[in-house]
């Protein structure tokens, strides 16, 4: 089985090559800008850019898999970079699709995000409405679209994921909380809660991605969310690194309203048999180890 996949040398996409370099059956071609990446056991690279204007002629002819893990670098640089975010996030997705169409391609696996959905005080479900308040989920909606228009021709699946962290990890929520405390900084906290959300340790994000490559087809449009089981504020994920550091926070509390980015997936759960095997205690005990 060959498998494509873009943005291979980001956080998610490396530990998912890891996870499926186990698998002796299944080659990968890792599309990555790093020259730095060496291939290993079962791994090709593929050194190119989605923003390059002829990067479909550097991929390989015979692809099972594509999953599409890339997303701009600029995702939070908007409206300054919001062509570069629209040229990754929306243009590379269709001319990957339509490299897939050409190629004969049996399953598009794409990398969403919960801030699709309307922000709203409970755990999201894939029923629940889509109504992204930013350029990013905009832009990551608008794809799951054009995704979806290819479900006659090949296998599609939509992963929206929720709040992955783990070692190594950086310039994210929990990464910038825990360098926050580390050097005294000052943590602003709406109504003394501040974010809600369900960490997904990093090993369990990738086993979830691969748990979908190796599914056989069972229908031709599927949607998951990919997000831990343990729904936490980021009030008490502060206790929590404070206690593990044996440091006291600097805490700024406002009246404004906490934000709320929950996702259920109970769907996953169900569909793949699958829990999460690193608890939020375990996962970040490893993060701070790292630390």
């Amino acid at each position: 089985m060959n498998v494509l996949i873009t943005g291979s040398s980001g956080f998610i996409g490396s530990h998912t090559i890891q996870q499926l370099r186990q698998h002796a059956h299944i080659t990968v071609y890792a599309l990555t800008r790093s020259k730095h990446v060496i291939e290993q056991k079962n791994s090709v690279a593929i050194y190119t850019n989605l923003s390059d204007a002829n990067f479909e002629t550097q991929l390989p002819a015979s692809i099972d898999c594509i999953v599409h893990l890339a997303q701009s670098d600029a995702y939070r640089e908007f409206p300054e970079k919001a062509n570069a975010i629209f040229d990754v996030n929306l243009n590379a997705t269709q001319r990957l699709l339509n490299w897939a169409y050409k190629n004969k391609v049996k399953k598009f696996i794409f990398a969403s995000s919960g801030n699709v959905y309307k922000q709203q005080n409970k755990l999201l479900n894939e029923t629940d409405v889509c109504q992204p308040e930013g350029y990013y989920g905009a832009s990551k909606y608008a794809a799951e679209q054009l995704v979806k228009a290819y479900s006659n021709y090949f296998e599609v699946c939509i992963l929206r994921i929720f709040g992955v962290y783990g070692p190594g990890q950086k310039n994210m929520t929990i990464p910038n909380i825990i360098q926050k405390i580390k050097n005294k900084q000052e943590i602003t906290l709406a109504n003394n809660q501040g974010l809600w959300f369900t960490p997904l340790y990093i090993t369990d994000c990738a086993q979830m991605i691969t748990n979908v490559i190796l599914q056989s087809p069972t229908q031709k449009c599927s949607v998951y969310n990919i997000a831990g089981n343990e729904p936490i504020s980021l009030a008490a994920f502060i206790q929590l690194v404070a206690q593990h550091k044996n440091d006291k926070p600097h805490i700024n509390v406002t009246v404004n309203s906490p934000m709320y980015l929950m996702g259920d997936a109970s769907t996953f759960y169900k569909a793949f048999n699958f829990s999460p095997t690193t608890t939020l205690a375990e996962g970040l005990k490893k993060v701070l180890e790292h630390e």
